[in-house]
C-alpha cells in the first residue's frame, strides 16, 4: 500500500518538491528550517530566500450559520510577503569551535612546514 499520490510517483522533480514542501510545514516552528535548507543546498535560491506570513480575517461567530461555522471561522486566508533574505555561499559553512581548533593546531601544517596557521 502506497501513501503517495500518483501524480508524485511519475516525476522525481514533483516528488522532491512535495517532500520539501512537507518538510517546510513540519519544521516551520521547530527552528530547523534553516539547517534543512542548507542541507538541500537551497539556502541562496528563490523562493527559499523569501519570507512570508499567513494572514486571515477572523469571522464573527455570532453571524455564522451553525452548519458552516467550522468552515467560516477564518476568512480571506492569504499569504503576504515580509522580506527577502540575502544569503550567500558562506552561509553553508559552520564556524569551527575554538576547542576544536586547539586540538587541530598541532596537526595542521602549511606547504612550507609552518605549524602556526591557526594563531
Amino acid at each position: 500500500m502506497t501513501y503517495v499520490l500518483d501524480k508524485f510517483l511519475g516525476n522525481t522533480t514533483d516528488f522532491l518538491r512535495q517532500i520539501r514542501r512537507e518538510r517546510a510545514v513540519e519544521l516551520s516552528f521547530e527552528g530547523f528550517r534553516f539547517i534543512d535548507l542548507r542541507r538541500w543546498m537551497l539556502l541562496t535560491q528563490y523562493p527559499y530566500t523569501l519570507k512570508t506570513k499567513i494572514e486571515f480575517d477572523r469571522a464573527d461567530p455570532r453571524t455564522i450559520i451553525m452548519t458552516n461555522r467550522k468552515k467560516m471561522l477564518s476568512m480571506n486566508l492569504r499569504e503576504e510577503y515580509c522580506l527577502s533574505v540575502k544569503y550567500t555561499d558562506s552561509h553553508y559553512w559552520y564556524p569551527l569551535p575554538k576547542r576544536m581548533l586547539a586540538c587541530m593546531k598541532a596537526s595542521i601544517r602549511t606547504r612550507d612546514g609552518n605549524h602556526n596557521v591557526l594563531t
